[in-house]
């Protein structure tokens, strides 16, 4: 799994994660024939190159900007204005710096522990501006 910053007009937005392999089930990992043919796999895998392996992670986030990330970037605001306006040519992609990572591994850190995510879970993003959601209802404190 590799971490991707996502810049919108040249300005760190939000970083996501691609490329990550999701856990193995039971029924798999307590199969010796599956395993093997796991471990086969895994040693092909080892032999791809770096790049084909990014280009395959860049395919993976050009999808999620194609269905519910592309649409949360439309839909989020930061300071009053949409994230995105849907004009691809504003996007770039770039591997996550450092300290992007950092965050990133540090929110999702603390979504696993409050149980907002399940630990398992292979998809996450991380917002490095703040953001609003203007479909959220707004709530009434009297009816409490």
């Amino acid at each position: 799994m590799r971490l991707y910053t996502i810049c919108i007009q040249q300005h760190p937005v939000a970083v996501v994660s691609a490329g990550a392999d999701l856990p193995l089930p039971d029924w798999v990992a307590t199969d010796p024939e599956l395993m093997k043919t796991l471990r086969m796999t895994e040693q092909i895998r080892a032999q791809v190159p770096d790049d084909v392996k990014r280009a395959g992670e860049f395919i993976e986030i050009d999808q999620l900007l194609d269905t519910w990330l592309g649409n949360d970037l439309r839909v989020l605001e930061h300071n009053g204005q949409p994230l995105w306006t849907g004009d691809r040519n504003d996007i770039a992609i770039r591997e996550a710096r450092i300290e992007e990572a950092d965050q990133w591994f540090a929110s999702r850190r603390e979504a696993v522990s409050n149980e907002d995510v399940d630990a398992g879970d292979a998809d996450w993003v991380h917002f490095l501006v703040g953001v609003s959601d203007p479909t959220d209802e707004a709530v009434d404190e009297d009816d409490d």
